[in-house]
């Protein structure tokens, strides 16, 4: 219940601050995790490496390593904390073709999707502060993985036209 009262209160703020109908592009960035021990926050760019993170809030993501997958490279968003954060896939998807249509029909989840992270995938994850970034054109070695991330805007539930906008936590 606490989770769908937040999302609730973001969707009123949302709405009594309005969205621009045009997001402006953000910068396509790019960073290279080691498997299992790098964990990654979008919002700021920061990398930590530390057996103690999964109790920390300061992360987003980090890459797993599944032998049963080729490539090994799987996305894990934090789930550990709340808000934990949502993700979802964008199978047989490029990272540049990704329109607000994809982003309004993708279905996010808490869940960990155990998947491989494949070139012909996007990944979409909700930061805890209510940011979506996609992620794409991964590139694995044996030691980890590098991938392109870029910031899509806010999350907006109340206008489909406007579903990532500029910025929906600034002040009127």
């Amino acid at each position: 219940m606490k989770r769908v009262l937040g999302a609730w209160s973001l969707v009123a703020m949302t709405a009594l601050l309005g969205c621009p109908s045009d997001a402006p592009a953000y910068p396509v960035e790019t960073v290279t995790l080691g498997f299992e021990n790098d964990y990654f926050d979008l919002d700021t760019g920061d990398i930590e490496t530390n057996f103690d993170i999964p109790l920390k809030k300061k992360w987003d993501l980090h890459v797993a390593f599944n032998a049963l997958w080729e490539p090994h490279s799987v996305i894990f968003h934090n789930r550990v904390v709340e808000p934990a954060r949502d993700i979802a896939h964008l199978r047989e998807q490029k990272f540049d073709s990704v329109k607000k249509a994809d982003i309004r029909s993708a279905v996010f989840d808490w869940r960990i999707i155990d998947e491989s992270f494949t070139a012909d995938r996007v990944i979409l994850i909700v930061t805890d502060k209510g940011e979506i970034y996609k992620l794409g054109n991964p590139v694995e070695d044996e030691d980890g993985l590098s991938f392109d991330y870029q910031r899509l805007g806010a999350r907006c539930d109340l206008r489909p036209d406007d579903l990532v906008c500029a910025d929906a936590s600034a002040e009127p």
